[in-house]
């Protein structure tokens, strides 16, 4: 049983060490923090993919390919996106020591996500990392509506647990189980299914939407996103959906598919929800974080669009759209670390105009992973865009190709607008110096995307195969 949690082991002896290093180092210093989180995080990664098969509890906590991907991916971004906010911290003289805890803890609870085969142990991990979320987004003490904001989303957070519990309580007291597979089997060789059992059903699949930040459960995320800090920001946006969505796939397809049938049209409907008020919503804003947090609304609308058949290709499709999604987002907030005007860092828009007059670089990367969001050729965006609508052609949506592309032409107005107040309209004011690790990271994703469009195979070698593990 110990190989079976081995990493997460690791990962979790890195919150002691970091705490007495706290108590016994009196010079510690964001990059120590890093540093330690680095080199845990380096080898729970490695021993999750020498242990990538090892489940010695099955039925409870699986480890295979298709997990051991989706962990890899969650520590890639959180090591990146670790570097970049040990530099944010360093420069505003702020401790990060809980920040550093607490994301350490997320991500642990997180990788337990990923793996989880039963209800319970799944539910127990997203409780937990509400908790740590909700301390991650008070880490901003000089806006007191933070306040408001955390408090808004423990309350809502709560009670779609509350909801996801009480769904589990039903199948619990038919089943004296929660294991995916025995739910699976129960609602597999029911003729008729009685809608208690659809309601607990809803019941568990409303609570993994909202903690996706599927329309019509954002509106924590817009807000989130918006006051907490940008390293809080930030790894919120990149980091959990990765394990929110291969835990969806998972109890879709493993417990919830014979019965999926009555879910698809809600989900339709919720995916397109996602995309209209992603694109509207990003359109008439005027605040770049909460911008860019409408169109994560959009995005997560497209993937769900995507996986509506829960097929190996619509899998795929939505799982090219989202590593490219990500990759872009990941893109963009680097370049937020360079909007710092006379030590303070700026979000509206207006403040931002003009910039590429002074920080031409910074404009053009800005540039290129805005591109890739709209989906235009050669950029990777294209491949995400052009590989859901494919699927969705091939299984005959064509009603629903209307929709995606309409509402991608309205969120790419949005991104224009962004666009053209960065290179067409006058600054008005001056920005500061930007680090050189901003630069660093900026180049080495755009390196990423030039390798990736001429070599689109090396983006996607081996994930189809590993993806295909879930079924």
């Amino acid at each position: 049983m110990l190989l079976t949690f081995l990493p997460e082991i690791v990962l979790f002896c890195c919150l002691p060490v970091m705490s007495l290093v706290r108590v016994f180092r009196t010079s510690a210093t964001p990059k120590t923090f890093f540093t330690l989180s680095k080199y845990f995080m380096l080898a729970s990664v490695l021993l999750s993919i020498v242990l990538y098969d090892k489940s010695e509890l099955p039925e409870i906590y699986e480890n295979s390919r298709y997990t051991t991907l989706f962990k890899s991916l969650a520590f890639l971004f959180s090591l990146v996106w670790f570097f970049l906010a040990y530099r944010w911290f360093l420069h505003e003289e702020r401790s990060s020591f809980r920040y550093f805890m607490l994301s350490i803890g997320a991500l642990i609870c997180l990788n337990v996500i990923i793996s989880a085969h039963n209800f319970m142990l799944l539910w127990g991990a997203l409780a937990l990392n509400t908790v740590l979320v909700y301390f991650l987004i008070l880490r901003r003490l000089d806006d007191g509506r933070i306040f408001t904001v955390a408090r808004r989303y423990a309350a809502f957070a709560a009670f779609f647990l509350l909801l996801m519990l009480a769904g589990m309580i039903i199948f619990y007291r038919r089943l004296d189980s929660l294991n995916y597979r025995v739910i699976y089997e129960f609602l597999h060789n029911m003729q008729e299914i009685p809608p208690l059992y659809l309601n607990a059903s809803a019941m568990i699949l409303s609570g993994m939407l909202f903690f996706m930040a599927v329309a019509p459960f954002h509106f924590w995320f817009l807000d989130v996103v918006r006051y907490s800090v940008l390293p809080v920001g930030g790894w919120l946006t990149l980091v959990p959906i990765l394990a929110y969505f291969a835990a969806f796939c998972t109890m879709t397809i493993n417990v919830f598919f014979p019965i999926y049938a009555y879910f698809q049209q809600p989900l339709i409907i919720f995916a397109v929800t996602s995309l209209f008020l992603g694109a509207v919503g990003a359109n008439g804003e005027k605040n770049i974080l909460r911008l860019f947090a409408y169109g994560s609304v959009f995005n997560i609308g497209f993937i769900l669009i995507s996986l509506i058949t829960f097929s190996a290709d619509s899998l795929f499709s939505s799982f090219v759209y989202l590593l490219v999604y990500l990759s872009a987002m990941l893109g963009i907030y680097t370049v937020f670390l360079g909007f710092k005007s006379q030590g303070r860092y700026v979000f509206e828009l207006r403040e931002i105009a003009g910039i590429a007059k002074l920080k031409a670089y910074l404009a053009a990367a800005l540039l290129m992973f805005l591109v890739s969001l709209i989906g235009s050729p050669p950029m990777l965006g294209f491949l995400g865009k052009l590989s859901v609508i494919n699927n969705l052609v091939l299984e005959h949506h064509f009603y629903l190709v209307a929709v995606t592309l309409l509402s991608l032409i309205l969120m790419a107005n949005a991104y224009l607008i962004v666009v053209k107040t960065v290179y067409f309209d006058s600054p008005v004011m001056n920005f500061d110096r930007i680090d050189k690790s901003i630069y660093i990271c900026l180049t080495l994703n755009l390196i990423l995307v030039v390798i990736s469009l001429v070599q689109p195979r090396f983006l996607m070698s081996g994930f189809e195969r590993m993806l295909i593990r879930v079924f």
